[in-house]
């Protein structure tokens, strides 16, 4: 309905106008796409590391989920992987669902896990659509040391990790939300 009434307020603006109308509304929806804390859990679809359809909608019924984005290999750089793969057994025995999200295709997620032996999900987001959702591009990835953490309790974002925050950090805080309910 919102859209209706900006369509409908567009009929009346002259030509000159359309820069500063374009810039607004590019400004509106942008902000509007900014997942907040208190905000649902965005609504996607992505494959997993065994191709299989995994839907956001499901982990809204999940007392709890971890998020990640990252971009490429573990490396140096890279070590979200390495830091949730290490710090996976205390999510799971809070019975916590952590699950990465690269920009990869599935090939590439599918070798990485198999190649990692990862404990958890991986899904391949080549689109860039989920990081869109939560309000991530990757310029933004690529300056959070290649790694960016959300949280979920109950449908519910409870926590973003700041862009900047050290990669160790970002998995203790995670932690962090579901040991303070405990």
């Amino acid at each position: 309905m919102k859209h209706l009434g900006i369509l409908s307020f567009l009929r009346g603006i002259k030509p000159t106008k359309y820069l500063f109308v374009f810039l607004f509304l590019l400004t509106f929806f942008n902000a509007e796409s900014q997942v907040k804390v208190g905000d649902s859990i965005p609504q996607f679809e992505l494959f997993n590391h065994k191709s299989k359809w995994i839907d956001s909608n499901d982990f809204k019924k999940e007392k709890g989920v971890v998020f990640f984005f990252f971009k490429g290999k573990p490396s140096k750089k890279n070590t979200i992987l390495k830091e949730f793969k290490k710090k996976y057994s205390l999510f799971k025995n809070l019975n916590i669902k952590v699950i990465g999200i690269a920009e990869d295709v599935i090939e590439d997620v599918n070798t990485l896990q198999r190649t990692e032996e990862l404990p958890f999900d991986l899904l391949s987001d080549s689109r860039g659509l989920a990081l869109e959702l939560f309000g991530m591009d990757e310029k933004k990835l690529k300056k959070g040391n290649q790694g960016f953490t959300f949280v979920v309790k109950n449908g519910k974002v409870v926590y973003i990790a700041n862009i900047k925050e050290n990669i160790e950090n970002q998995v203790y805080s995670a932690l962090g939300k579901f040991i303070d309910t405990e």
